[in-house]
């Protein structure tokens, strides 16, 4: 297969280095725009061929899902589950579960019991919603958390494919999806979690944000925050665009500015609720510590875990999942780092992708585990590093590479794989 060739900054006309040259220039034609109008068909419909790209990678995905549950309930001493309901049932286990259950009864908690009311407040609230909202249609909450999560993952990978073929090339485009979900945690994606929820708006704001369609792009950031709490970091990307669009000049800023104000219209609205439901606005920040997680420095997570790892060696306990997580973070923050310097570093002009990328690894890894008993620091970073997608896109660059990219995929998937079956047999992985 014909691959091109890197494109650096050198490589671009001056307009891109620079962004847009006043305040009312409408959104650059990118590098993968301009290679495809070269010899565009007329009848090229750019959706249409990234919903193509999504859902083959969504159908081979969920194939090889289905045969893994199969296999992992044969190969253990479990019983098969006698329904394949129940087989797949497991697709929902641990945090899936909470969403599910206040889905159905709202925010008393997985068990009932008071302490588990007040832990219900760490999950936000509009993936329990929908499921809410579509189960009137399904009738079985579960079915309608599967219809949603399904739909997100191809609607988030639907838009990033696109974005990717606007900002780089379409071979990019492809890479980076298959590296999404060959990630060793990837398979968090395809499951009844609000992971892709929360990408398809993240992703679907920020190509906004490059449209220069600043209310959709302020509606979506304002339905992420009811998503996650890390969606506030969307303000910092909101703004670097805005600006660099008015070459950074206070005059020139309009009032379409004001449209930022949609952002935190989710997490305000979440915590108006827990005033009224828990007495507390702030429920839900509070509630982490019933979770064990503190705020700290960015670097403690990291050096308690490599501590844990040298110290107190455990492979048959928790140091598999501490290696999962301090080996994810650290993997994603090369590939942030080689965003900024290297020959696949994005343009000037690009740069609110790797800069979401490190503020999300940033909240990650700022918020560590304090649990004593299982003593994994970085807890669940393994799964949260997929918010950090700019780190994914360069990896579909540096994939040109035949040996980086079989290498990969190979690595990922075999491990994957072997993941994917200890959370199918309820062991926790992230």
């Amino acid at each position: 297969m014909h691959v091109s060739q890197p494109t650096t900054e050198l490589d671009q006309p001056e307009s891109d280095l620079t962004g847009t040259t006043g305040p009312t220039a409408t959104a650059v034609r990118e590098p993968g725009d301009q290679a495809m109008a070269a010899g565009a068909d007329p009848v090229d419909r750019p959706w249409v061929r990234s919903l193509r790209s999504s859902l083959a990678v969504w159908v081979i995905t969920h194939v090889a899902y289905f045969v893994l549950t199969f296999f992992a309930f044969f190969q253990s001493n479990r019983p098969v589950p006698k329904s394949v309901a129940k087989a797949f049932a497991n697709w929902g286990n641990w945090d899936a579960e909470w969403f599910v259950w206040i889905a159905n009864h709202g925010y008393t908690g997985y068990t009932g019991k008071s302490i588990d009311e007040e832990r219900s407040a760490a999950f936000f609230p509009l993936y329990s919603l929908l499921i809410k909202i579509v189960s009137f249609v399904t009738v079985e909450p579960v079915v309608a958390a599967v219809l949603i999560a399904f739909s997100a993952q191809i609607g988030a990978f639907t838009v990033l494919h696109r974005l990717i073929e606007r900002e780089f090339d379409r071979d990019s485009a492809s890479r980076t999806l298959w590296y999404l979900v060959a990630f060793p945690t990837g398979f968090y994606l395809g499951l009844t979690y609000n992971a892709s929820l929360f990408l398809l708006l993240v992703i679907g704001s920020m190509y906004l944000m490059r449209q220069g369609t600043w209310w959709a792009a302020g509606v979506l950031c304002a339905l992420a925050t009811a998503t996650r709490s890390s969606a506030v970091l969307l303000a910092i990307p909101f703004l670097y665009e805005y600006l660099r669009r008015r070459n950074f000049r206070l005059r020139d800023i309009r009032a379409d500015v004001c449209w930022i104000g949609l952002l935190p219209v989710g997490i305000v609205s979440y915590s108006i609720f827990c005033w009224f439901t828990f007495g507390d606005p702030l429920k839900f920040m509070h509630a982490q510590a019933l979770w064990f997680r503190e705020r700290d420095w960015p670097w403690i997570g990291i050096y308690q875990s490599f501590k844990i790892l040298f110290t107190t060696p455990n492979i048959l306990g928790n140091d598999v999942r501490n290696i999962i997580d301090l080996g994810s973070v650290l993997f994603v923050a090369v590939f942030l780092v080689l965003a900024f310097v290297g020959p696949w570093k994005y343009r000037r002009d690009q740069w609110m992708f790797p800069i979401f990328g490190v503020a999300a690894v940033l909240f990650v890894i700022c918020f560590p585990s304090a649990d004593v008993i299982n003593r994994v620091p970085l807890l669940s970073a393994g799964r949260l590093c997929l918010e950090a997608f700019p780190a994914f896109m360069i990896m579909g660059r540096i994939g040109r590479n035949q040996t980086f990219d079989r290498a990969f995929c190979f690595i990922g998937v075999l491990v994957q794989g072997l993941w994917f079956t200890h959370f199918l047999l309820d062991h926790f992985i992230g």
